[in-house]
C-alpha cells in the first residue's frame, strides 16, 4: 500500500515543531520533561507516568477506567493525548499511565480540543476526540474493542536488540501446542520487544513477561511494550500463546458519567466511531461497511440529542462522503451548518476539501471558505480552506485570484501538506517540472554527512532513477530490490540511482543500506522541504526518471509495479530514447 503525505506523517519527532503545528502549553511542557527524563536512562525500563502539576484554573481532570465486555477492570492502561486537529499519528503530548487504583487520571487543558487515545493489553487502542471543555474533571469507562489474531500469521519480533527495525527482525515459529516461540540472542539483561503479524497494520505486545506503557514508543507507537529481564545467560525464549488473545469479538463501549455534558460525550463517541472505520478501512482482507457506519453514527446522534453532536455526525460521514455517495446538496448544507471557526473540523480538516470537491454551489461555498481560512484559529485548517480556494479560482479561470491564493499558501503555511498537492494536481501556477522539460537544479542533503548537500543528477549518467521512500513503507522498501535488478542490468551501460528518503529516521536507513549492501548517493529529506513540494510529491514510493541530458522521461508514481520496467529500461539504452 503507497503511504500518501497527510496528518498522519507530518509530525515527525517531538522535538521538531513547525511553526503551526501546536503551541507548548502545559501538557506540552510536562511531555517534553517526561521525555527528556526517560533519555537520561534510556537502556533502563522506567515508569513513564509524572505526577502532573496541575493548576484547577487552567487544567481539569479525565478520569478513566478501562474494562473487559465483563466489567472487569483491565491492567494495566493508559492515555496517550494528541493535538486535536493534526490528529491520532502525530507526536504525543503526554502519556498518563493507570495508578494503584486501576484508573487512568489525566490532565487536560481547559478550552482547548485534545485527541485522546486508550489503551490497554490484547485490546486494540481506542481514540476519542475531547471538545474544549471549562469544567472540572470528567470521567468514562472504556471497554475497548479486543485484538482479532489471524488464523494464518507470519509473525516476527522486533525489539531493543535490533533497533526495533522490523526488517531485521526475528522470525517466530509454530510448535505443536498451537504457541508461537522465538530464540533471541541479546547481551543486555532486559529484552523490550513487540510482534508483527498477528493483528492487521497493529503491533501487538507479547503473553511472556511484564507490560510496560510506553512514553513514545521506540518502535513508533505508543502504547505497551513486553519486557522481559534476564534470569540465566541462556538467549532470552520468547513465547506467544494466541489462545491469551481469543477474546470474542465486540463493538466497544463509552461510558461517560451522568454529569458529562451531552455535546463532550455525544462527539467523542462520534469521533471514536469514525477512527475505527478508518481502521476497519486500513485492514487486509475486510469488506468495509459504511452502512452499518453511517447507521452507527446515527444511534449515537439519537443518543445525544445536541446540536454541537449532530454536526460531529455529518463531520464523520464527510470523512467517507465519497464512499456513502453523499449527493453535492448534503455536501453544500454542511458547509453551510457548521460554523467557520468550529473546533469541530479539527475533527479531519482534510474533510474541507472532500466537502468543497462534492459541492457544486460553487459562489456560496467560495464564501464560507474564505470565513474559514479568516476565522479559524488553526494553521493547518486554514492552509487546507486556502487549497480549496485557489482551486476554486483555477477552475474559474481566474488567474489573479489563483496566482494570490496559491503565492498565499506557500508564504503564509511553509510546510502544509497542501503545497505539495497543488504542484501534484496542477494547481501550481508556478510549476518547475515537466515531462521532456529539463530537471531543475536542486541538491538535497545528504543522509550521512549533515550539512552537505548532493544533487540527483549525474552529468555522466545516460539514464538516472531518482526514487523517493520512505524506511517506514514496506512497498518502498520492497521496491529496493526491483531497483536493484534494475541496476545490475543497466549499470554498466549508464544508469544511475539516486535515492531520497522522506520522512525518516537517518540511522535506521543507514542501517538498511548497510544490511542490504546498497551504496547509491542518498539524500534525506522531509515532505515539507521547499524542493520537494515543488515536485509535487505527495507520496511514497515515487519514481523520476531523466534522460542522458536531465530531462524529466517519466514521473509517474507507480512506475516500479510497472511489469514493462525492465521493458522500457531496455528499449530506452537501445533508441537512446524513450519509446513511444
Amino acid at each position: 500500500m503507497k503511504q500518501r503525505f497527510d496528518s498522519a506523517r507530518f509530525i515527525q519527532s517531538i522535538f521538531y515543531l513547525e511553526p503551526f503545528m501546536f503551541k507548548l502549553n502545559s501538557i506540552s511542557v510536562l511531555f517534553l520533561f517526561t521525555i527528556l527524563l526517560s533519555a537520561c536512562s534510556a537502556d533502563s525500563v522506567e515508569d513513564v507516568y509524572q505526577q502532573p502539576i496541575f493548576d484547577p484554573e487552567l487544567n481539569f481532570f479525565f478520569s478513566i477506567e478501562v474494562q473487559d465486555q465483563h466489567g472487569n477492570q483491565l491492567e494495566p492502561s493508559g492515555i496517550t493525548l494528541f493535538e486535536a486537529a493534526r490528529g491520532r499519528e502525530s507526536s504525543p503530548l503526554a502519556n498518563f499511565q493507570s495508578g494503584e487504583d486501576g484508573n487512568i487520571k489525566a490532565v487536560l487543558d481547559k478550552g482547548e480540543p485534545i485527541v485522546a487515545r486508550v489503551s490497554a493489553p490484547h485490546h486494540k487502542p481506542l481514540y476519542l476526540f475531547i471538545p474544549a471543555f471549562g469544567g472540572d474533571s470528567l470521567s468514562a469507562v472504556i471497554q475497548p474493542e479486543p485484538y482479532l489474531i489471524r488464523e494464518q500469521p507470519e509473525p516476527f519480533i522486533l525489539g531493543n536488540f535490533n533497533q526495533f527495525d522490523d526488517f531485521n527482525a526475528i522470525s517466530m515459529q509454530q510448535e505443536e501446542d498451537g504457541r508461537w516461540i522465538a530464540h533471541i540472542d541479546f547481551p543486555g539483561d532486559t529484552l523490550i520487544y513487540m510482534i508483527n503479524g498477528f493483528a492487521d497494520h497493529f503491533q501487538v505486545h507479547g503473553t511472556e513477561g511484564e507490560f510496560h506503557f510506553s512514553a513514545l514508543h521506540t518502535a513508533r507507537q505508543s502504547g505497551f511494550e513486553s519486557v522481559m529481564v534476564r534470569d540465566d545467560s541462556d538467549p532470552f525464549k520468547v513465547l506467544f500463546d494466541p489462545s491469551d488473545y481469543q477474546i470474542p469479538p465486540f463493538n466497544p463501549v463509552i461510558k461517560f458519567d451522568k454529569n458529562t455534558p451531552i455535546s463532550v460525550a455525544g462527539v467523542a463517541k462520534i469521533y471514536s466511531e469514525m477512527i475505527r472505520m478508518e481502521d476497519i478501512t486500513a485492514a487486509s482482507g475486510v469488506s468495509p461497511n459504511y452502512s452499518e457506519f453511517s447507521q452507527n453514527v446515527e444511534t449515537i446522534l439519537s443518543e445525544y440529542d445536541h446540536p454541537d453532536v449532530g454536526l460531529a455526525a455529518k463531520l464523520a460521514k464527510a470523512r467517507f462522503i465519497e464512499e456513502l455517495g453523499k449527493d453535492p446538496e448534503w455536501a453544500d448544507n454542511v458547509l453551510q451548518q457548521v460554523q467557520p471557526g468550529s473546533d469541530l473540523w479539527k475533527m479531519h480538516y482534510p474533510s474541507i476539501t472532500k466537502l468543497f470537491n462534492a459541492s457544486t454551489a460553487m459562489e456560496e461555498v467560495s464564501l464560507r471558505l474564505w470565513n474559514l481560512y479568516r476565522q479559524q484559529n488553526h494553521p493547518a485548517l486554514q492552509g487546507e480552506a486556502l487549497y480549496s480556494l485557489l482551486k476554486f479560482h483555477y477552475q474559474r479561470g481566474e488567474d489573479e485570484e489563483w496566482y494570490q491564493a496559491h503565492f498565499d499558501l506557500v508564504r503564509e503555511y511553509p510546510g502544509h501538506e497542501r503545497i505539495n498537492y497543488s504542484y501534484n494536481r496542477g494547481f501550481a501556477p508556478d510549476a518547475v517540472m515537466h515531462i521532456d522539460r529539463y530537471f531543475p537544479d536542486f541538491t538535497y542533503e545528504s543522509l550521512t554527512d549533515p550539512g552537505t548537500n548532493l544533487s540527483p543528477v549525474d552529468p555522466s549518467a545516460v539514464l538516472t532513477i531518482i526514487y523517493f521512500w520512505d524506511i517506514e513503507n514496506l512497498q518502498s522498501r520492497n521496491h529496493i530490490e526491483t531497483l536493484k535488478s534494475v541496476y545490475r542490468s543497466f549499470s554498466e551501460a549508464g544508469a544511475d540511482i539516486f535515492l531520497i528518503a522522506l520522512n525518516s529516521e537517518r540511522e535506521r536507513v543507514q542501517r538498511f543500506k548497510d544490511q542490504n549492501e546498497i551504496e547509491w548517493n542518498t539524500a534525506a529529506a522531509n515532505f515539507h522541504d521547499p524542493n520537494i513540494q515543488v515536485l509535487g510529491v505527495t507520496e511514497v514510493p515515487h519514481t523520476i526518471l531523466l534522460d542522458r541530458q536531465n530531462r524529466v522521461l517519466i514521473n509517474n508514481e507507480p512506475f516500479l509495479n510497472d511489469e514493462r520496467i525492465y521493458n522500457l529500461v531496455e528499449e530506452y539504452f537501445n533508441n537512446l530514447n524513450w519509446p513511444e
